[in-house]
């Protein structure tokens, strides 16, 4: 995958015309047709797969996994919902998570 922050935006686009992410494959992206919503959608580069306490926290900031290819996994939020934005910087700290959530965060992600 690549231009993430473009694919992000076209998934976007595509939800709120009513087709949703469903599925990567290796030339095609499946959308499953539905109600018009506004979704942001995150790519995130994860060398290993996330355990289920890590798509916890995921949830729990209201972000849901949808696909993978590869090393990217794909998230989706719908926008009427309250959604934290989720940044780690590794060792330094993570950053945009309210703090119990931050908390979580750094015990699941080494």
């Amino acid at each position: 995958m690549y231009a993430i922050g473009r694919n992000e935006s076209w998934f976007s686009g595509m939800a709120r015309k009513g087709l949703h992410l469903k599925k990567i494959g290796r030339l095609f992206v499946y959308f499953e047709k539905g109600e018009p919503k506004e979704t942001k959608y995150r790519i995130d580069y994860l060398k290993e797969a996330p355990s289920q306490e890590q798509l916890d926290v995921y949830h729990d900031c209201g972000w849901n996994f949808i696909a993978k290819n590869g090393y990217f996994y794909v998230f989706s939020a719908y926008l009427d919902n309250q959604v934290v934005h989720i940044t780690y910087y590794g060792e330094e700290g993570i950053e945009d998570i309210i703090p119990p959530l931050a908390q979580k965060m750094k015990e699941v992600i080494p």
